[in-house]
C-alpha cells in the first residue's frame, strides 16, 4: 500500500508541475527563434522547431527543442504539444553511444531590446530520465562552449566562448547550445549521478528555467517531452502514475 502512496503522490507532483509549465507567460510550439538577438546556429544546427515561451514583457525568451545532429530532415514536435520523437538509433561521440538526437537550448534576457545581461539571472537545466527514473540538473551557463551574444548583436562562438573559459554574463544577454543526454565525463557537459546509463530508447522530460538571483523563484520556464517509439510520453507516465496513485486509493477505501 506504500508504494500506491507513493505513486499517488508523485503522479500528483507530476501533474502540478506540467500544469504549472503550461500556464507560463506566452507559449509558442514549433517556431523558430530569430537570429538576431535571439539563437544562432552552430555547425549542423537550424534555427527552426523549437517550443519557445516569452515573458509577459517581452524581454526574457526561453527555446528548448529534440532534434538529430547533423541530419536533415528536423524533429517537429507533435501538432499542438511540446513532445519530440526522436529515433532510437545510435552514434559514437567522444568514445561513447549515444543517441543521434541531441536537446538544444536557448536563453534571452534582452529579447525586446530593453533587458538586462545574463548575470541579472540564475539559470536552471532538468534533465529527467523517466524510463530509469533518473534526474540531472545544472546551470546552463557552466557549459563553457556555448554561442553568445552580446552589444550589437555580436556574436561569440562556442569554441571562443571555450578558449575564453566560457561565456561572460555580464557582457552577454543570450546563449545557445546543444547537448546528449549520453555524454558521460565530457569536460563542460553535465554527468549523470546515480546508477544507469541513459539511453536513446529512454523517454525523457527537459525543463530550462530562469530564476530569480535573490529568491531563487522561478521567473519563467519552459519544457518538452522526447519520447521514442515503443514508449510512453513523459506527460503520458506521469498521467498513468496519478491514475495508479487513485485507483490504489480507491481500492483501500473500498476495504475500510
Amino acid at each position: 500500500m506504500k508504494l500506491i502512496k507513493n505513486l499517488a503522490i508523485t503522479g500528483s507532483l507530476g501533474l502540478i508541475a506540467f500544469a504549472g509549465l503550461a500556464g507560463a507567460s506566452t507559449l509558442s510550439l514549433d517556431t523558430s527563434v530569430p537570429t538576431t538577438n535571439g539563437y544562432y546556429n552552430g555547425t549542423g544546427n537550424n534555427t527552426g522547431t523549437f517550443t519557445v515561451v516569452t515573458s509577459d514583457d517581452g524581454s526574457l525568451q526561453l527555446a528548448l527543442k529534440a532534434d538529430t545532429a547533423f541530419v536533415a530532415p528536423t524533429l517537429v514536435p507533435d501538432a499542438g504539444t511540446t513532445n519530440y520523437q526522436a529515433a532510437t538509433t545510435t552514434t559514437t561521440r567522444f568514445g561513447e553511444t549515444v543517441a543521434t538526437w541531441d536537446y538544444y537550448f536557448s536563453i534571452d534576457t534582452n529579447a525586446n531590446g530593453n533587458g538586462a545581461d545574463l548575470s541579472a539571472y540564475d539559470y536552471s537545466l532538468t534533465v529527467i530520465d523517466e524510463t530509469l527514473g533518473q534526474t540531472v540538473q545544472y546551470d546552463p551557463t557552466s557549459l563553457i562552449d556555448s554561442a553568445s551574444m552580446g552589444a550589437g548583436n555580436v556574436v561569440t562562438s562556442g569554441n571562443t566562448n571555450q578558449s575564453n573559459g566560457g561565456v561572460n554574463l555580464t557582457t552577454q544577454f543570450s546563449m545557445q547550445n546543444a547537448e546528449n543526454v549520453g555524454f558521460q565525463l565530457v569536460g563542460w557537459g553535465p554527468n549523470w549521478n546515480s546508477a544507469g546509463q541513459p539511453q536513446a530508447t529512454d523517454a525523457y522530460a527537459i525543463q530550462l528555467q530562469i530564476l530569480d538571483k535573490q529568491t531563487g523563484a522561478t521567473v519563467l520556464s519552459d519544457s518538452i517531452g522526447i519520447n521514442t517509439p515503443g514508449v510512453p510520453e513523459p506527460g503520458t507516465i506521469v498521467t498513468m502514475l496519478g491514475s495508479l496513485g487513485a485507483l490504489g486509493l480507491f481500492v483501500r477505501r473500498r476495504k475500510a
